[in-house]
């Protein structure tokens, strides 16, 4: 067996709380007191983060995904990261929508643009504006290095949310 930086799944653990998850703590929903954060909780709190309705369907669905590997990262510890790198896809999947919306350019027809290019369309436009480009800048830069990671990431859930909440964020803005 290769020796791993996480869980090591079987047909005994798979369904079982990654034990990882016991050194994450926080206020309890429920009780209201400090202790290792029940699944209910870390469910309830990337549940919350949402789209507005005016982001296309595609994307959403992108969303979606990466929402529900945080799910099941409490299970499997590694999902954290793999859902976070989807968290990014989305939101080039988002420029890229809305790059497709304003331009008319029918996806068909013409090779689109990648993420860098994309955002310089967005932001010679005003699409993004300047106390946003920062962070679409950086996540960029996060897009590639989760996509082309030479080893399995690891990362805290409290940070992934956080992506989540930024992520949600900046492709409403999008679409507003």
């Amino acid at each position: 067996m290769a020796n791993l930086n996480f869980k090591a799944l079987n047909v005994e653990n798979w369904l079982k709380q990654d034990s990882v998850m016991q050194h994450f703590g926080g206020i309890n929903i429920s009780t209201g007191k400090a202790g290792v954060r029940p699944a209910n909780d870390w469910a309830a709190l990337f549940l919350q983060p949402k789209l507005h309705h005016t982001v296309p369907d595609q994307v959403a669905g992108l969303v979606e995904a990466a929402r529900g590997a945080t799910l099941y990262g409490w299970f499997f510890y590694p999902l954290y990261v793999i859902a976070e790198g989807q968290m990014y896809i989305a939101a080039e999947a988002a420029l890229r929508e809305k790059y497709l919306a304003v331009t008319g350019v029918p996806a068909r027809y013409e090779r689109l643009p990648r993420f860098a290019k994309l955002l310089g369309w967005a932001v010679k436009e005003g699409v993004v504006t300047e106390d946003r480009v920062a962070w679409w800048r950086g996540a960029e830069r996060r897009r590639n290095a989760t996509t082309h990671a030479p080893i399995q990431g690891l990362k805290p859930p409290i940070h992934v949310l956080e992506t989540l909440v930024l992520v949600c964020q900046h492709i409403n803005a999008l679409f507003e």
